[in-house]
């Protein structure tokens, strides 16, 4: 997503736009593109989205680095990896459930993985029955 964050004319409230990306399986990226002095900005929005979806917000610092940034995004896709598991039913309709993945191999002193850290567990959805 390019954008500068500004909500323009959104016909959801932040909190409706928050849980449709916590039920959603897609990653976000975004890249923030703005003049500084624009009083319509809202990087803090961008960083959230792209957090809860495992993604990666990124600022460049004008127009010519988009091409450095969209790379980072080409090569971050091109070599993730996806997890799966089966979560222990629970009765509700849908429920917010927090994970955490950390990563270990020997030889490797520090190695670190960039991960949603929660989703919507929606007990109808075809997300729930994978």
């Amino acid at each position: 997503m390019i954008s500068d964050g500004g909500d323009n004319a959104s016909k959801l409230k932040r909190r409706e736009m928050l849980d449709m990306v916590e039920s959603s399986v897609a990653t976000i990226y975004a890249i923030g593109l703005y003049d500084n002095d624009d009083p319509d900005r809202d990087p803090g929005i961008l960083r959230e989205l792209t957090k809860i979806s495992g993604g990666e917000a990124y600022f460049p610092a004008s127009p010519s680095g988009m091409v450095s940034v969209c790379r980072r995004i080409a090569k971050d896709i091109r070599t993730r990896y996806t997890i799966g598991y089966i979560p222990q039913a629970e009765n509700g309709a849908s429920s917010l459930r927090h994970i955490r993945v950390r990563v270990s191999a020997r030889g490797h002193a520090r190695l670190s993985a960039r991960t949603r850290s929660s989703y919507r567990y929606d007990e109808g959805s075809n997300q729930s029955k994978k």
